[in-house]
């Protein structure tokens, strides 16, 4: 069998925004380097996805030195500073869980609200936020779904779209490392890898959702919620849930950097 090795890092600084590319990141304990930092939320604290605001898709950043640039689907921007952020804090709810978040202002309040056409507020995970997953009481994670980081081979969506007949784009899938050298699914066997200087424990195969059904270029549906409707046929558990890659939590900080060789430990 060729190496397996690090083909592409991703962080989504926004939770359900577009993505970045990296040719390296730093892995800290709740995930890479300005992962899912930042969220919205409406006014209430339940934080808004994609699942409900495509659009939210079509939103680019970009790191600064002190913060984050933010640029909406009408080419209107914001920049965010995280040193200039009050020590506001309020809570948001993930999934059942509520955080403390830190309050990034009015003015990214009433910019977002205006880009959504609904009330928002835009939080980041600050000093004073704190999260477990969920199956790990001692392992960090900061606004991500449930688990630090996200990985997927290019096999397995190979094989996804010669099942389906036609292509898919790994971004549909928001993983944050993607590998290749390794045969479809091969994965879903792992249990404890090392990328670069970090060990990684593979936890739990990824439950898939709606969002992976839109093309995050054109925000239009695929037909008969493809790519859902083909991993149905033989991605399914007996939980009726649909799995696609797989949650891995890291054991120490470090970097990873592209061309990195996956070691099964």
């Amino acid at each position: 069998m060729s190496e397996i090795e690090l083909s592409s890092i991703h962080i989504y600084p926004i939770k359900s925004t577009a993505g970045i590319d990296l040719n390296r990141s730093f892995v800290e304990l709740d995930g890479l380097s300005f992962d899912r930092r930042f969220i919205l939320s409406d006014p209430d604290g339940s934080f808004i996805s994609a699942r409900k605001y495509p659009q939210l898709l079509k939103f680019r950043t970009a790191l600064t030195a002190d913060g984050l640039y933010i640029v909406a689907p009408d080419g209107d921007s914001i920049e965010v500073h995280i040193p200039e952020l009050f020590q506001n804090y309020r809570q948001v709810n993930v999934w059942g869980t509520e955080i403390n978040a830190q309050w990034c202002g009015m003015a990214f309040d009433e910019w977002f609200s205006a880009k959504l056409g609904t009330d928002a507020q835009l939080l980041y995970f600050g000093e004073q936020s704190e999260r477990v997953t969920p199956r790990y009481p001692d392992k960090p994670v900061s606004f991500a779904d449930g688990y630090p980081l996200l990985l997927i081979s290019e096999a397995s969506l190979t094989d996804l779209n010669e099942c389906a007949g036609q292509t898919f784009c790994m971004s549909q899938f928001r993983p944050n490392v993607v590998v290749n050298g390794c045969d479809p699914f091969a994965e879903d066997s792992w249990t404890h890898i090392r990328i670069g200087e970090v060990e990684f424990d593979v936890v739990k195969p990824c439950s898939r959702c709606v969002m992976t059904t839109y093309n995050p270029e054109t925000l239009e549906r695929f037909a008969k919620s493809e790519p859902l409707r083909t991993l149905a046929q033989y991605r399914r558990r007996e939980d009726g849930e649909v799995y696609f890659g797989q949650n891995i939590i890291p054991r120490n900080r470090g970097i990873i950097q592209l061309g990195d060789k996956i070691e099964l430990l």
